[in-house]
């Protein structure tokens, strides 16, 4: 082992080199021109000094002596394989966490192996590392979040009327889905995230608005998950991994989120006289937005007006009137979904007329009828338009063009879909 304080001499470097070799002392002195008392000297002076050194100083000095470096890593998978080589034989897992400069907050390692490269001055290494797992509670962490939590809502300045009169014909639910906002993104264009904020609060305020001034409310539906948030970890990762651009800390994003949506169904129930949240799972922050939801509903409890769903099942329903609602994130192989849900939901199929899937996750406005289902008026799939910009990856693949815009559908009890309002930015 080469050490600061190791004054190297012809006679030390020769000594040290041979120490490497699995020989005896006598081998060695013969080979090295020396007696085996002078040899024998030498060693023992130069392990005393690595062993003084040791004491004091951290192993990270041993990098000095490593020449090259190779590193990959499997995100998905929370491992990652180091390879170095050096002019010693590292001897412990200590040294090598060491020459790889190991974050043990976040990684540990699992296995290692040590060879030599065919010369006496190049030793190879391959160390294998796995991530540490977190141990926090999530779940704990959002109610102590949510015991210092005030919301920023500030009630509306008029009052809103309903009237059940008119029975089936004038009771209409309102279903906002508002997919694919990813929160924390980084545009190309560097949108700050309170302006992307405020972008949010004035589309749904003109969506509800215009659908109140409309048509009776009788329920809401409104959408969570779907992608609200970009990132899933703390590592700025989707939940598989893929690492992403963000406008801010993840921490930070997670509580402008929870205000934002705590802010959006204050304002929403006082539309209607029953308020739906449903969570849909999406694919860039699953667990954030299961843990989202969840903390939405234990601020929520005490309003037996609001009504969750917030299951993990990637695809949900809801039944109004005369219409099956049937949610999906929009990621998946989608022309397979109208037999999915018919299947899955059979019961509730059987009973409806009209069968609407609405998705979101391209980022763009489509409909498509599928008439093959053997359903007298068709099934039809929605794809909803997002309210994300475009970042550089979207940019770089020609993913460009799509109208930022927010929809509200309204379907009526008796008749089922009746009208809808875009609102763009």
């Amino acid at each position: 082992m080469l050490t600061k304080t190791l004054k190297m001499s012809t006679i030390f470097e020769n000594v040290l080199r041979a120490m490497s070799h699995k020989k005896s002392d006598a081998a060695t002195a013969e080979k090295l021109g020396m007696s085996l008392r002078e040899y024998q000297s030498v060693k023992n002076e130069i392990r005393q000094m690595q062993k003084e050194e040791d004491e004091n100083e951290s192993l990270v000095d041993l990098t000095k002596e490593m020449f090259t470096t190779g590193y990959t890593e499997d995100l998905e998978k929370g491992r990652a394989e180091y390879k170095i080589q050096t002019s010693f034989e590292p001897r412990t897992a200590e040294e090598i966490e060491s020459l790889i400069k190991l974050d043990k907050t976040k990684w540990k390692l699992a296995r290692y192996s040590v060879w030599n490269g065919g010369r006496e001055d190049v030793w190879l290494t391959s160390a294998k590392v796995v991530a540490i797992a977190d141990e926090s509670n999530p779940t704990q962490q959002f109610e102590e979040f949510l015991k210092t939590y005030n919301s920023s809502y500030k009630p509306l300045n008029f009052t809103v009327n309903r009237t059940d009169e008119g029975g089936d014909d004038n009771r209409n639910c309102a279903l906002i889905p508002m997919p694919d906002f990813h929160l924390d993104k980084l545009t190309v264009t560097g949108t700050p995230i309170k302006e992307h904020i405020e972008n949010y609060n004035r589309i749904l305020d003109a969506l509800i608005w215009r659908a109140s001034k409309s048509f009776n409310l009788d329920e809401i539906i409104f959408l969570v998950g779907n992608d609200f948030f970009h990132t899933d970890s703390i590592h700025n990762t989707t939940t598989k991994g893929t690492p992403l651009f963000v406008s801010t800390e993840w921490d930070n994003a997670y509580e402008l989120g929870f205000d934002l949506m705590v802010n959006s169904i204050m304002k929403l129930k006082k539309f209607c006289n029953k308020l739906n949240i449903i969570l849909i799972p999406g694919n860039h922050s699953v667990t954030k937005e299961f843990y989202l939801a969840h903390a939405l509903e234990v601020y929520f409890k005490p309003d037996k007006n609001i009504v969750f769903n917030r299951t993990k099942d990637d695809q949900k329903i809801y039944k109004y009137g005369e219409t099956l609602l049937c949610f999906s994130h929009g990621n998946n192989v989608n022309d397979k979904l109208p037999l999915v849900f018919a299947t899955q939901f059979y019961k509730e199929w059987g009973t409806c007329r009209y069968h609407e899937i609405i998705l979101g996750d391209k980022h763009y406005n489509s409909e498509k009828l599928f008439r093959s289902q053997n359903e007298a008026n068709g099934v039809r799939m929605r794809i909803i338009p997002s309210l994300s910009g475009t970042d550089q990856w979207h940019k770089d693949n020609l993913f460009v063009g799509a109208i930022q815009a927010g929809i509200c559908l309204i379907y009526n009890e008796k008749y089922g879909k009746c009208a809808e309002i875009e609102e763009r930015l």
